[in-house]
């Protein structure tokens, strides 16, 4: 099973279908596609529902979601495995879990753009990029659901949340292994932030997102803890230098960033079997 929030959702899929798509995976964040994404959509900046153009996202999430790979993540799914993306429904105050399998696996004629706008709508932060619009049924009726960076209300999806203070049983010894990724430092990390309101905004918002983190890490740790589940978590080192400005598609800066994972993934140096980089967080550890 693997789950992907935010830029996780764009990186899940390819994970998911193994390290044959790794090249595509080190081409959409290092290939200088990421630059196009940061474009002022002009008077929208100020009177619309997001600051950047959301086009060039849509786009770029097009060109490497195709009906091709769709197929292959049905395949997967039809094997047993499953492909889960996060979203916030901003309508409902909640976290909305895809099933990415099952929606490529189905006979859904727009199956490939729903796929396509769960990932754009995981992948929007509110405010700096429009909403995505989900189109859904209830009984006979049809309607469009807002839909917002999954981030919003869970950066991490293990098990559901209703699941996290419960023991679970399995019927055989299996003990299941979690490894989570953190896109970011799960420390604090001081930069000095211009007095501008896309620089204020974007700043608050990660930092939302990261106190969001740390608690559903903190509550992920103990479940795993409590049933006796392998932890492992990696995330960028609370000393790598990066940028004061939160929204960094620099190529140079992003292939920086994508070697520093790479080189961390393959010596499995950094997977921490605890949250004890907590402690230095500017908060007392739980642990």
């Amino acid at each position: 099973m693997i789950s992907g929030t935010s830029s996780g959702a764009l990186i899940a899929p390819f994970a998911f279908l193994g390290a044959s798509h790794d090249p595509t995976l080190k081409g959409l964040f290092t290939g200088g596609f990421a630059e196009t994404l940061l474009h002022v959509d002009g008077l929208n900046a100020i009177f619309g529902s997001g600051v950047f153009k959301t086009e060039p996202l849509k786009l770029l999430i097009a060109h490497y979601v195709d009906e091709d790979l769709l197929q292959l993540v049905a395949i997967q799914h039809r094997r047993g495995r499953r492909l889960f993306i996060v979203t916030t429904n901003i309508d409902a105050q909640r976290t909305a879990v895809w099933n990415m399998g099952a929606i490529a696996a189905s006979d859904y004629s727009g199956r490939l753009q729903l796929f396509r706008d769960i990932l754009v709508a995981s992948a929007s932060a509110p405010g700096l990029f429009a909403p995505a619009y989900i189109e859904v049924q209830a009984g006979n009726a049809r309607f469009q659901e807002m839909h917002v960076d999954g981030a919003v209300t869970s950066n991490v999806l293990a098990v559901p949340e209703s699941v996290l203070l419960q023991k679970v049983v399995f019927k055989n010894a299996a003990k299941p292994k979690l490894y989570i990724i953190v896109n970011g430092k799960i420390t604090s990390d001081f930069a000095v932030i211009g007095d501008g309101t896309l620089s204020i905004v974007a700043r608050s918002f990660y930092s939302s997102v990261k106190a969001n983190t740390r608690n559903t890490l903190i509550a992920t740790y103990d479940f795993a803890r409590r049933n006796g589940w392998q932890f492992r978590v990696a995330a960028i080192p609370p000393d790598y230098a990066m940028t004061s400005t939160t929204f960094n598609f620099d190529t140079d800066y992003m292939r920086g960033l994508f070697d520093l994972g790479f080189s961390m993934g393959r010596t499995g140096e950094q997977w921490q079997s605890s949250l004890k980089a907590l402690a230095t967080s500017g908060g007392a550890s739980p642990f």
